[in-house]
């Protein structure tokens, strides 16, 4: 999310004053638009895969497990990199010749909002429920997980925690 509205938000803004000359080639801007995103999405979505697949893996995840995060991050890449070019071209600040004030500007903070809160939205309807619903499961069966997060959790915060009040600064 970060990533994507730090170099591909600004992309129709840094074409500054300049834009008009795109606007004489025989080209249609939305084609220029479509090349934005097929640039960002193209990118976005090798970078994420590999990172995804290879991390699910050397984790030693189940196969289903791989295809839903698989599935889930090709959504998330593909959805901001349309988020960032459309909203890039809607609020662009041709005036602008910094990408980085152009990011933090109005338009770079409604964008990461906006990427944001799409990003929560395909996390919680799609990984959340799978990942909760397997919880579940191995919670009923595996008592010994809960002994196991009370020593591993609870009693080093305890120790921890009757430490700090014993100290004196």
């Amino acid at each position: 999310c970060a990533g994507l509205s730090r170099f591909v938000f600004p992309l129709v803004s840094l074409e500054g004053r300049k834009f008009w000359i795109l606007g004489l080639t025989p080209v249609p801007r939305d084609t220029i638009l479509r090349g934005k995103f097929a640039f960002a999405a193209t990118g976005s979505v090798l970078i994420a895969e590999a990172l995804i697949v290879v991390s699910d893996v050397l984790l030693g995840l189940p196969a289903e497990v791989v295809g839903l995060h698989a599935v889930a991050v090709a959504v998330v890449a593909l959805g901001l990199s349309g988020l960032n070019v459309g909203l890039g071209a809607v609020l662009a600040n041709f005036r602008e010749t910094d990408p980085s004030k152009v990011v933090v500007g109005f338009g770079g903070t409604v964008n990461m909002v906006a990427g944001l809160g799409f990003l929560l939205a395909v996390i919680g309807l799609m990984v959340v429920p799978y990942h909760t619903a397997q919880l579940a499961r191995a919670v009923r069966s595996a008592d010994a997980a809960v002994a196991g997060w009370v020593y591993a959790v609870v009693l080093p915060l305890k120790a921890g925690a009757r430490a700090l009040r014993a100290v004196e600064f």
